[in-house]
């Protein structure tokens, strides 16, 4: 009986630690407010492709948010981690999760979710996931202490056999409040972010096959046609991207150049029937699979990528200071090859009589931000990317 009080105790202190942990990240997000409104869509985004999914979708309508993939089904580990902390899926060295608050991003569409998919052993489940921010604050490790043991319940309950083999979708409902203007702010900004930087998703990240957005207004898929090979010489390839909307198809086209840790695009454009260099518009500069809001005046003339990046704690950067802390060493490393691919990229625009390239070598200025060095910065785009151009 002692050993079973004790279990039980042990378990009680466990949760309201992380209830605690929780609240304290809530509350910083709420305090955020604008400078992570836009990401709750990048961290469904990573989630699905850290699952492995393959097809993709968004869809705001009335007063829902639901974002669906046919990613892998969950491990009861991973349950457990959605439920009690909230990342949606644990991480290994093939995922590019960087912090478990990342999910808790999404409540600010609201404070409860609906989750359904399917769970590794056959089974399906459908429950509530509920994290809602008390208005007594001596309540609110009780309340969602409590949230999570109800959770749990639900989830346990819910499970039963699935009735289609081999049936592993993934489906997170967000209720809206239309007098909220927070989460209908979040919503609008999320889906016309994702609509601006989905090109680029689906060219870094070929895992998945399509991305498609549904509103009101319109549905917009965006999904690969082709990618060509144009040079063995730092595998600079030609990706064109397909954009239907409403039964428009255009194709965007980019030129990426790729090494093992950073892949460098640039826009392209048709200019009388040749091929042109097309500038970047509000996009962020650098991404780790996905934009990292916050860097759309990185100074460089490109768009990076690499799942080598440590990103800042609010995914609005990476660690580019003058330190010498392993994270920090990574990320310049980065910077330096992406300079390189550049230069590679610039030669063979230049070789094959692409118009407009002297937007590649108009380095924008970059903006005091905290996590970078400048001068730094500065001096690296010249000595390894304009001097050799």
């Amino acid at each position: 009986m002692a050993n079973e009080n004790l279990a039980e105790i042990k378990n009680q202190a466990l949760t309201e630690n992380t209830a605690q942990a929780v609240l304290k990240n809530l509350k910083e997000l709420k305090e955020l407010g604008d400078r992570v409104r836009p990401r709750w869509i990048w961290e469904l985004l990573q989630n699905a492709r850290d699952a492995g999914a393959k097809v993709v979708s968004v869809k705001y309508a009335e007063d829902k948010v639901v974002f669906r993939h046919d990613g892998d089904g969950f491990t009861s580990e991973e349950i457990a981690h959605l439920i009690y902390h909230g990342s949606t899926k644990t991480e290994d060295s093939e995922t590019i999760g960087q912090y478990g608050s990342g999910f808790l991003t999404t409540h600010l569409l609201s404070p409860e979710i609906i989750v359904s998919g399917g769970l590794d052993d056959g089974q399906r489940f459908k429950f509530r996931l509920k994290r809602e921010l008390s208005p007594d604050p001596s309540e609110a490790v009780k309340r969602l202490s409590e949230a999570m043991k109800q959770s749990r319940s639900d989830f346990e309950s819910s499970r039963v056999p699935s009735s289609e083999p081999d049936d592993s979708r993934t489906e997170f409902i967000y209720p809206i409040d239309n007098g909220d203007s927070g989460a209908v702010d979040a919503v609008n900004e999320g889906i016309a972010m994702l609509k601006r930087c989905a090109p680029y998703v689906v060219v870094f990240n070929d895992v998945f096959s399509s991305i498609e957005i549904k509103t009101r207004s319109e549905t917009t898929a965006f999904k690969v046609a082709r990618r060509c090979s144009l040079t063995e010489k730092r595998d600079l390839r030609e990706v064109a991207v397909a954009e239907t909307a409403n039964q428009n198809r255009i194709e965007r086209r980019f030129i990426v150049a790729q090494v093992e840790k950073a892949h460098v695009a640039i826009p392209l454009a048709s200019n009388g029937g040749d091929t042109a260099c097309a500038p970047i518009l509000e996009i962020p500069k650098l991404f780790l699979g996905f934009p990292l809001i916050g860097t759309e005046k990185f100074g460089f003339p490109a768009v990076i990528n690499s799942l080598s990046f440590t990103p800042t704690e609010n995914r609005d950067g990476v660690d580019l200071e003058l330190n010498d802390n392993p994270a920090n060493i990574q990320n310049w490393q980065v910077i330096k090859e992406a300079c390189a691919l550049l230069a590679d990229l610039a030669e063979f625009a230049a070789s094959s009589g692409w118009r407009n390239i002297y937007g590649l070598a108009t380095v924008p200025q970059m903006e005091n931000r905290e996590w970078v060095d400048r001068d730094r910065l500065k001096a690296t785009v010249r000595d390894l990317f304009v001097d050799k151009i």
